[in-house]
């Protein structure tokens, strides 16, 4: 298993399972259409939301991506949030991963559905490939830990918000996304 710290970002390209690879000018590409879809706008604790459905149409059948996310949290206290891709094939599938670190996404939503909080808001996103290949029964974790402070840097008061997960993916303009999971919290 593959554990990313909370300082690291990830994106995930492409599913590449039985795809030749190509020349360094395709890699470039995949790197620059990732790039340009980020220009774009492309303490409690103890229970866990966490549900998993397949990442994408275009993805193999075998990955399932999962959002892990507390059901509530007392305010002010630091909120861990956990992006889970597990290959639940029996084949390996190897994917480009991009940036460097890893890019990957929390999305919080205020009950109206305006953003809160995103990780990645104002942060630059390199143009660099990695192949990983993911094994049977194995799992990509990518972590990180919201402050509870909005994208401009202010506390969020007590209440309800709904959070989903993001792996960006060249071909798909809105990457793969996590089912939204609820969390409470309590002042």
């Amino acid at each position: 298993m593959e554990t990313m710290n909370a300082s690291r970002l990830s994106v995930s390209l492409r599913a590449t399972r039985g795809v030749p690879r190509g020349s360094i000018a395709d890699y470039m590409v995949m790197a620059l259409l990732l790039a340009f879809a980020y220009c774009t706008g492309a303490g409690d604790g103890t229970e866990a939301n966490s549900r998993a459905r397949p990442v994408s149409a275009g993805a193999p059948a075998s990955l399932l991506l999962r959002l892990v996310v507390p059901q509530r949290t007392s305010a002010g206290q630091p909120v861990a949030m956990t992006l889970m891709l597990e290959n639940q094939g029996e084949e390996e599938v190897e994917i480009g991963l991009g940036g460097q670190p890893i890019a990957f996404d929390f999305i919080v939503r205020d009950t109206q559905g305006r953003e809160v909080w995103s990780r990645l808001e104002g942060v630059p996103i390199e143009s660099i490939l990695q192949l990983r290949t993911i094994g049977p029964g194995e799992v990509m974790e990518f972590t990180d830990v919201w402050d509870q402070r909005t994208n401009s840097g202010l506390p969020v008061e007590p209440g309800t918000y709904e959070v989903s997960g993001v792996l960006p993916v060249v071909d798909e303009p809105d990457g793969w996304q996590t089912d939204t999971e609820t969390l409470r919290i309590e002042g």
